[in-house]
């Protein structure tokens, strides 16, 4: 995929940078190209061919990866913690002793005959 991308590149860089115009032009044979063209048209493949190669070993180079990180595993005491359990149920029939408390001290309308 890549050695097809690049020959697709140089390709189409040799076809816009050619010296048509060069070999367009009445003046001399048609098989001649002028030198200042010729010129122009070897620096401008050097600069691509630079280019290429730059971006090859750009793609070549591995990846920086980070270092990998050191993981603890700290295990928690196996069993059952009757402390906290005993905290926990305090708390909850705490809270289920207030919520009865308030429920029984709100007054009910009371409904009498007359």
């Amino acid at each position: 995929m890549h050695f097809k991308l690049t020959t697709s590149v140089l390709v189409a860089s040799l076809v816009a940078v050619s010296p048509a115009a060069a070999l367009a032009s009445t003046d001399g044979p048609p098989n001649r190209i002028d030198a200042a063209s010729h010129a122009r048209t070897m620096h401008s493949l050097a600069v691509l061919h630079e280019q290429l190669d730059a971006r090859a070993e750009a793609i070549a180079a591995p990846a920086k990866t980070a270092p990998a990180t050191t993981t603890r595993i700290v295990t928690v005491s196996e069993g059952f913690s009757w402390v906290d359990g005993a905290i926990g149920a305090g708390v909850t029939a705490a809270v289920l002793l207030a919520a009865a408390g308030a429920q029984a001290a709100r007054r009910l309308p009371s409904t009498t005959a007359h």
